[in-house]
């Protein structure tokens, strides 16, 4: 899947473009507004750039009553369209917005913007004849698009995009000869792991991976581990008395784990 190309300005299109390598016919539902994470003029105070700050990980599609909680929680100050932040300039802020927007009205105690938010939470409380609010409309309408099957491939946009994954992962290496699923397993195992630092040494030989040493010894993973890495630990009564292995028994009280024939050998 490849990675769209995202707007320096537009983060509407850019969270839109996200959501649609997922769900193909995905569009911001009518009304809902995009909100930044974190808010564009500390972006801009930490020295993010255009693109970063209106990259889809900085964005959050929501409700517009939600994208006011949002700011009354955080203790900003919402003034028309515009939003002063808790701690910001307000002096600075402030001449961008005219003495009209500031106002507030005196019937309702509210600014403009207020106004706004109040009368969006009203309409969302309001119900048709079947009890679904605009919320439950928009919500339906989504999940019902994701689940509807492309006449002509009889696929559902989440089966289309699983099925762009397994042709990728399937696709043969040149070099190797191999998937992706094939590389991942053959790098997964033992030597050919790159997170791979030893062989487990034991009575019974040297092994790469613990749980298959742990099995043929009858041991747990954690007891293996530990016999293995702390081998000049002395073996005590206690120790014996706990394990199941017939490699550690009362001949071995006394002896170091490294004595009987346990280690740990570093690659």
């Amino acid at each position: 899947m490849s990675n769209p190309i995202y707007s320096k300005t537009n983060y509407r299109k850019n969270i839109t473009l996200y959501w649609q390598q997922y769900l193909p016919e995905y569009e911001i539902p009518k009304g809902y507004h995009v909100h930044h994470i974190k808010p564009r003029c500390i972006c801009k105070q930490e020295g993010w750039s255009d693109e970063q700050i209106n990259h889809p990980r900085n964005l959050i599609v929501v409700h517009p009553v939600e994208h006011w909680t949002l700011h009354y929680c955080r203790g900003d100050k919402i003034v028309s369209e515009f939003t002063i932040l808790a701690g910001w300039d307000k002096d600075r802020i402030g001449k961008k917005i005219s003495k009209a927007l500031k106002k507030i009205n005196p019937k309702t105690g509210l600014s403009k913007g207020q106004e706004c938010a109040l009368k969006s939470a009203n309409t969302m409380k309001i119900k048709d004849k079947n009890g679904l609010s605009i919320y439950d409309k928009s919500a339906i309408k989504i999940r019902k698009k994701s689940l509807t099957k492309n006449p002509e491939s009889g696929l559902t946009p989440a089966d289309i995009v699983g099925a762009k994954c397994y042709k990728t992962r399937m696709k043969i290496n040149s070099a190797t000869g191999l998937n992706s699923y094939e590389q991942n397993g053959i790098n997964q195992l033992g030597e050919k792991n790159p997170l791979f630092k030893g062989w487990y040494i034991t009575p019974l030989g040297k092994f790469v991976n613990k749980k298959e040493a742990a099995l043929m010894l009858n041991l747990g993973v954690n007891a293996l581990f530990s016999y293995c890495k702390k081998s000049e630990r002395v073996i005590t009564h206690r120790i014996v008395s706990r394990s199941k292995s017939k490699h550690i028994n009362e001949a071995s009280i006394g002896k170091t784990f490294n004595d009987i024939g346990f280690g740990f050998l570093k690659k």
